[in-house]
C-alpha cells in the first residue's frame, strides 16, 4: 500500500474511536486525515473521510447534514463500478450506504431502498477482507435491516441483522484476511 498506509491507518483509528463512542477523538483524528489526503490529492482518502464524519453526524441525528457530506464523498470518486482498488470500493460503498441511511433517517424508504441496491453492487461477496469485502456488506445489512424495521418487515429485518452479525463474529487474521 506503499504512502497510503499511514493515512487509511489513521482513518480506521478514527473509525473505531467514532464506533465505541469516542466523537471528538474521531473528528480530531479526520481532520489529520483530511489534512493527509489534501495534501496527497487523495480522493478516495478524502471520501471516506467525509462519509466518517457524516457518520458521526447521522448518529447525532443530523441527517440532513450527513447527507451533504455523504453526497461530497461519493462524488470525489464517482459512482462507477470500482475495481481493483480496495480503498476505492470501500470508499463509494461507504457513501451509498451513507446516503441510504440518511434518506432512511428522513423516512425516504423508497430511497433509502434503491441506494442499498447501488450499494450492494458495489460490495464484493467473495472479499474476506474487512475494508471493502465484510465491513461494507456490515454495513448494507446493518442499514438493511433498519430499513426492514421502518417498513414493518420484522421477518427481513431480523434476517438481514443475522447476516450481519455473522459478519461481524468473523475473526481477521493478521493480513487483514478472514
Amino acid at each position: 500500500m506503499g504512502k497510503r498506509t499511514d493515512g487509511y491507518a489513521l482513518w480506521e483509528r478514527a473509525v473505531h474511536r467514532g464506533g465505541i463512542g469516542h466523537t471528538a477523538a474521531a473528528f480530531a483524528l479526520l481532520d489529520d486525515v483530511d489534512r493527509l489526503a489534501s495534501a496527497r490529492g487523495d480522493d478516495v482518502l478524502s471520501s471516506l473521510a467525509l462519509s466518517t464524519r457524516a457518520s458521526l453526524w447521522r448518529q447525532a441525528g443530523r441527517h440532513r447534514r450527513a447527507a451533504a457530506l455523504d453526497g461530497r464523498a461519493l462524488r470525489s470518486v464517482g459512482v462507477e463500478s470500482p475495481t481493483g482498488d480496495v480503498w476505492r470500493r470501500a470508499a463509494v460503498s461507504d457513501a451509498l450506504v451513507g446516503l441510504a441511511a440518511d434518506h432512511l433517517g428522513q423516512l425516504r424508504l423508497a430511497a433509502a431502498a434503491r441506494l442499498l441496491a447501488r450499494a450492494r453492487d458495489h460490495v464484493d461477496p467473495d472479499d474476506p477482507g474487512w475494508p471493502a469485502g465484510r465491513r461494507p456488506r456490515l454495513r448494507v445489512e446493518w442499514v438493511s435491516s433498519e430499513l426492514a424495521m421502518y417498513a414493518g418487515d420484522a421477518v427481513a429485518a431480523i434476517g438481514h441483522a443475522e447476516v450481519g452479525c455473522r459478519l461481524a463474529e468473523i475473526v481477521d487474521t493478521p493480513n487483514g484476511t478472514a
